[in-house]
């Protein structure tokens, strides 16, 4: 069986979230919103639904409105999320040999 790579974050309430990076999350985003993950969203509907998409495996009775509420763009929890959103992202898509690294890594 494939593994799902995953990343667990804490908000500042305390309250411990698992989201998930793997064909079924790419698969809910779509069912969700009728659009391919890759596609530029800049909404906070599009943030929103692309959230609920990483939390929905661990996190199934979550809802989008679930996942709205709990977060506010600019809040440390919201942006905690989305970075944790982009290190699944970077590790399901390791730059090519010779690629000039993400985000200053070396």
């Amino acid at each position: 069986m494939a593994r799902a790579l995953t990343r667990t974050v804490t908000l500042a309430d305390g309250t411990t979230l698992t989201l998930t990076a793997n064909m079924n999350t790419f698969a809910d985003y779509e069912e969700l919103t009728g659009k391919a993950m890759a596609e530029p969203d800049k909404t906070m509907r599009g943030a929103r639904d692309r959230i609920w998409a990483f939390l929905h495996q661990a996190h199934p009775d979550l809802t989008t409105r679930d996942v709205g509420n709990m977060l506010a763009p600019g809040d440390p929890d919201f942006e905690c999320i989305l970075g944790a959103i982009q290190e699944l992202a970077e590790a399901m898509n390791p730059p090519a040999a010779g690629a000039t690294p993400r985000r200053g890594r070396p």
